[in-house]
């Protein structure tokens, strides 16, 4: 099970990976267009594992039952949230398992939660994992420069996570 679940978050990072583009929609030549930052008006949308608003300018598209990934249209940002079980795993191990397959910094724990950045493709994301009983959730970001940041935040606030079966 750990396994499976360390090959859904590594597919993830991948497809995430691959979003953030370089020139002016990662603000290389330019501002990046970011809108109004406060939040907007959106959709709920329900996945297996969780709910969670996605505001008007995003897509989310599930890649696996535990898996959902959040790109901004112009794919100068994206989110990825995974929520799994994941029983009888030394959550400070795996996150710096997950890190070092990453190549990324040391995990830093806090209230519960494993954070740690790594570079794909010369942009930096963030991870951060939190593991509850069995259950287990991690949340990637991928914002060079910050400007959608505020824009993640208001979504991620609206994740009602269901009970896994």
């Amino acid at each position: 099970m750990k396994y499976r679940c360390l090959l859904f978050c590594l597919a993830v990072l991948v497809i995430l990976g691959a979003c953030p583009l370089t020139g002016e929609a990662a603000g290389e030549d330019g501002p990046a267009d970011t809108g109004d930052a406060r939040p907007q008006s959106g959709t709920l949308r329900h996945f297996m594992a969780f709910s969670m608003n996605v505001l008007d300018g995003w897509n989310a598209t599930q890649p696996s039952a535990q898996v959902v990934a959040v790109v901004s249209r112009d794919r100068a940002a994206s989110f990825s949230v995974v929520h799994s079980r994941m029983d009888g795993t030394d959550p400070a191990a795996f996150a710096r398992d997950m890190s070092r397959r990453l190549g990324g910094t040391e995990p830093v724990e806090k209230d519960g939660w494993y954070s740690f950045t790594f570079a794909s493709n010369g942009v930096e994301s963030s991870s951060s994992m939190h593991f509850s009983g069995e259950n287990f959730s991690m949340i990637t970001v991928t914002d060079p420069g910050g400007t959608r940041r505020a824009e993640i935040d208001a979504m991620l606030a609206t994740i009602r996570i269901r009970p896994l079966p």
